[in-house]
């Protein structure tokens, strides 16, 4: 008697059928293990944030100030600063990041042999001081940075950080820091003098945090910035970002902010009373909104103003100003009280601005946060 046998096996549309529910898993999956990665990407980048706002602390107990964001030199008579050619506060906050190896290799006290601005083929500093600029420290430096960690990516000369010092509202008041400020557009240098740059952090500041009338917990100190072109951490000057950019008439023509009343305010700012309604011309976009990939709709490329004199430019597409992220959708900023938070890049500029001002008596409008 013949018996049959069934052959085991799968067809070949069970085989098709089995590959596409499998296909269809890992197409679900996959942006799942993708965001948890960014969680701890991101869990980590605000660790490292934290870790630099208790060091900032930490430093003010015992040098009874906040570190400047660049060592400058100042004229011995009249105390006007002459030159922002020194260390970056990351530098001067190197003993409270468990780096003291590293900054007493260095020559803190003489600017002349820090970091000058200049091309690294072109700088003169002692060996120590070479070592220390191509130094990566993992605390300075994003997990979701996707730029090159190096100044010079090839060499892996000029390590730099992704966190910068926010120095100012904008442009013309953090040149309150440089050797040759600004004037502003409206009023007398002399009238502004006392409350500008008007960040938290800026080159040559002496304050403390308790002198910020706005409240630690309102102002801003620290900022996460993508760029690596100018963004070597020992370098006081590359490390200091303000926050707003010109104004865009649509006439291709870019326009500081306006000041008034003695304050810089973005442009159509009707305050001092803020509500729910837009208080800024939505072209006075924040550096933190900008889009910077190559095709982007809204790309914007910048020229860096260097007010103590004149440099070479790399190419304008791979410069990225201000504060930026690899952070879907948010920029992670670090307050002055240590409080850390992911803002939307899509924040209102006058909330961005009242938020970058130390001393401004703002009206403190709702962070656009994740």
């Amino acid at each position: 008697m013949n018996r049959h046998r069934c052959k085991g096996g799968f067809t070949l549309v069970e085989l098709l059928v089995v590959m596409l529910i499998l296909a269809m898993l890992i197409g679900l999956l996959l942006p799942a293990i993708q965001a948890v990665r960014e969680a701890a990407r991101r869990s980590k980048c605000l660790n490292n944030l934290k870790q630099i706002g208790l060091a900032f602390h930490n430093y003010e107990n015992t040098a009874k100030t906040i570190p400047p964001s660049a060592r400058v030199t100042r004229d011995p008579n009249t105390r006007r600063i002459i030159a922002i050619d020194g260390w970056s506060f990351l530098v001067m906050l190197l003993p409270q990041l468990e780096q003291r190896q590293l900054y007493d290799s260095l020559d803190i006290k003489n600017p002349q042999t820090g970091p000058l601005r200049r091309p690294l083929d072109t700088r003169k500093s002692p060996d120590a001081h070479l070592e220390a600029l191509n130094t990566r420290i993992n605390t300075f430096i994003c997990p979701s940075n996707p730029n090159p960690q190096y100044a010079e990516p090839e060499s892996k000369t000029g390590a730099v950080t992704n966190y910068k010092a926010m120095g100012a509202t904008h442009y013309e008041s953090l040149a309150f820091a440089s050797p040759t400020p600004t004037q502003p557009l409206y009023g007398g240098a002399e009238a502004a003098k006392g409350m500008h740059p008007d960040g938290a952090c800026y080159p040559g500041t002496a304050s403390r945090f308790a002198d910020m009338a706005d409240g630690t917990a309102n102002t801003i100190l620290c900022v996460e910035s993508m760029d690596y072109v100018f963004s070597r951490w020992t370098v006081g000057a590359e490390v200091t970002v303000y926050g707003l950019n010109p104004v865009d008439d649509q006439n291709n023509r870019l326009q500081f902010i306006s000041y008034r009343n003695l304050y810089f305010a973005p442009a159509g700012y009707v305050g001092p009373k803020f509500d729910d309604e837009a208080v800024a011309s939505m072209t006075a976009k924040p550096t933190i909104g900008c889009d910077y990939s190559p095709k982007g709709a809204e790309k914007q490329t910048y020229q860096l103003v260097n007010p103590g004199g004149d440099m070479t430019l790399p190419d304008p597409s791979q410069f990225i100003y201000g504060p930026s992220s690899g952070h879907p959708d948010v920029v992670i900023h670090l307050f002055a009280d240590n409080n850390v938070r992911a803002i939307n890049r899509r924040i209102d500029p006058a909330t961005y601005m009242f938020a970058i001002t130390r001393n401004g008596g703002d009206p403190q409008g709702k962070l656009a946060e994740d």
